[in-house]
This record gives C-alpha cells, structure tokens and sequence, in this order.
C-alpha cells in the first residue's frame, strides 16, 4: 500500500501552504497600512 507516501506529500504540502500563508500575514503593506491611518483620522470626522 502507498497510503504512507501520500500521507507524507500532504503532510509536506500543508507544511508549504502553511509557511507561505504566514509570510503573506507577515508582509509589510505601506499602502494598506496608509489607507487604515487615513481612515482612522478622516473616517470619523464626518461622524456628528
């Protein structure tokens, strides 16, 4: 039987996905990071 190979290509595969999901998280976004301090200052201005 070949369940233990494939056992351990999707163990390797979740490895992969789980690394590159937590570099995406980790990466720096000046552009988002600007939007959400524009949104922080001026959002709530034009609350009365």
């Amino acid at each position: 039987m070949k369940f233990h190979n494939d056992l351990s290509l999707t163990d390797d595969l979740e490895r992969k996905l789980l690394q590159q999901a937590l570099l995406e998280q980790n990466q720096l976004r000046p552009f988002l990071a600007l939007k959400n301090l524009f949104l922080r200052l001026f959002g709530k201005t034009n609350k009365a």
